[in-house]
């Protein structure tokens, strides 16, 4: 299968010494070259399916009632 995707990166939490807890375990990004990108890859029907069996799989290691999901936009203001 295609992806439009350009980047998947996941963040995997640091413990840290100091002894406080996070409140999550790891952030995964999904990177895609525009928001128009984005909507032609969800809206597709492979796009369709795909997605549907990614939200299946996470049922299998992710506390969905517990997560965040959330949609950026990258400014860099140096560089």
């Amino acid at each position: 299968m295609r992806t439009r995707a350009t980047r998947l990166t996941q963040n995997l939490l640091l413990v840290i010494a100091r002894g406080t807890g996070a409140a999550f375990d790891g952030v995964t990004e999904v990177w895609f070259p525009s928001g128009q990108a984005v909507i032609a890859a969800l809206t597709t029907p492979a796009g369709i399916q795909a997605n549907d069996r990614l939200t299946q799989d996470e049922k299998n290691f992710i506390d969905l009632a517990q997560s965040s999901y959330f949609v950026t936009e990258e400014h860099v203001p140096l560089g």
